[in-house]
């Protein structure tokens, strides 16, 4: 985050004995971003404390693989909002030959947009809303592929570790994320899912054709 965003929190910080991140790349920006003698102070009371899932929440019962469903569904959960760059994970779509069907799970101030986006791409998409915690589990267990199309925006505002990759990883769907914040420390690229640099429609859809 720029300087100016963190002004308000300098205050609070110098005052704190702990001061908690999700991500070690959430850390290093706040860090990087407040002036160097309040930089070296705070970074002894740092610590960085991952966040977590309950993942018999989200296991499937029957313990097949989430990969052997019959409908070809990718699934996006989260805020329709410029940081998410849903608009990226419509546009690979639409670069591919493929009978995906993708399910958006949420809401925010680029819903219109984004159905109008894939209405004009000719994307076949279905926009849920927003969807209560107790319903997400069902949403994953439906769906092979979670994708999480995130980016860097000019500001310097980046995911912190996106619980939603934690929560498609305990539900066994194949994932891919863009390489953004703290996501890299949730996801090893190659191993638990696949990473893509943020932005990239053709690295994107390249991933989509095979999964």
């Amino acid at each position: 985050p720029p300087r100016s965003t963190l002004f308000p929190y300098t205050t609070l910080f110098r005052s704190a004995d702990d001061i908690v991140f999700v991500s070690e790349a959430l850390q290093v920006r706040v860090l990087e971003a407040l002036p160097i003698a309040a930089r070296e102070k705070m970074a002894v009371r740092c610590r960085v404390v991952p966040m977590g899932v309950d993942v018999a929440q989200f296991r499937r019962d029957d313990a097949l693989p989430v990969a052997a469903l019959d409908e070809r569904r990718i699934l996006y959960m989260g805020r329709l909002a410029p940081i998410k760059s849903v608009d990226t994970l419509i546009r690979a779509l639409a670069k591919i030959k493929s009978d995906w069907l993708l399910t958006v799970a949420g809401d925010g101030p680029q819903a219109a947009r984004l159905k109008d986006l894939s209405a004009e791409l000719g994307v076949r998409t279905e926009f849920c809303g927003k969807v209560a915690y107790e319903r997400r589990a069902g949403y994953f267990r439906q769906s092979p592929v979670f994708v999480l199309p995130s980016r860097r925006m000019a500001d310097g505002r980046v995911e912190g570790a996106p619980q939603v990759l934690l929560e498609a990883m305990a539900a066994g769907a194949c994932v891919i994320a863009a390489d953004a914040g703290g996501t890299r420390e949730l996801l090893c690229d190659g191993e638990c899912g696949l990473l893509f640099e943020p932005g990239d429609v053709d690295e994107l859809a390249d991933l989509l054709n095979k999964a």
